[in-house]
């Protein structure tokens, strides 16, 4: 039964199904994301990860924060490993998970693999977080009992992403990421994710 439900809701949701205010948010979490996962990129066991699973074989999964490319399978991993690395990311008040670190490591790199838009890739985002609940209450852990603001996401993405990336190339991904429902393909956003692309 779970399963069946579960099915019908993936299956039905577009991206029209999200409502806007769930979808702009969500944009602003994967930046969140995204910022983490460049500060994670310049600590140790980053780098240790990234070798181990370079190890296993390479591919064409991009991995955020480094040129090198790995298997799908490895690069959703690392992605994972990267945005939950610090611990910063958004954390859902009532179920106490960090529904952005599993679930958009997964979407980015299956709409990427599989050539869809920025658009199914927030749909699906969508659907691994159930009902987008996670969108709507998400904390910083150490902040204030409220949401972040938009304003306060970008600019700690700002502080996070200022740590790994050069000059200019901040603005290139928080754009990209905020426009990631305006046209633009899942691969190209994984693409300009990784740096050296």
């Amino acid at each position: 039964m779970i399963a069946d439900s579960l099915s019908r809701f993936a299956h039905g949701n577009t991206l029209d199904s999200i409502p806007p205010e769930v979808r702009e948010r969500a944009k602003y979490l994967i930046l969140d994301a995204v910022g983490i996962a460049y500060a994670s990129s310049t600590y140790e066991f980053a780098r240790t990860t990234m070798r181990a699973l370079a190890s296993l074989g390479t591919g064409d999964g991009a991995v955020i924060g480094f040129p090198e490319r790995l298997t799908l399978r490895d690069a959703v991993l690392m992605n994972g490993a990267l945005i939950h690395g610090l611990d910063f990311d958004d954390t859902h008040l009532t179920g106490v998970v960090h529904a952005t670190a599993s679930c958009f490591p997964c979407a980015l790199g299956m709409a990427a693999h599989l050539g869809r838009t920025g658009s199914d890739l927030l749909g699906c985002l969508r659907s691994g977080n159930g009902n987008g609940g996670a969108h709507r209450e998400p904390v910083n852990r150490g902040a204030a009992e409220r949401p972040m603001s938009s304003d306060e996401i970008v600019s700690k993405y700002r502080q996070n992403a200022g740590l790994a990336l050069p000059p200019g190339k901040a603005e290139q991904v928080r754009d990209a990421v905020l426009g990631i429902d305006r046209g633009r393909d899942a691969r190209s956003l994984a693409r300009t994710l990784a740096l050296g692309t």
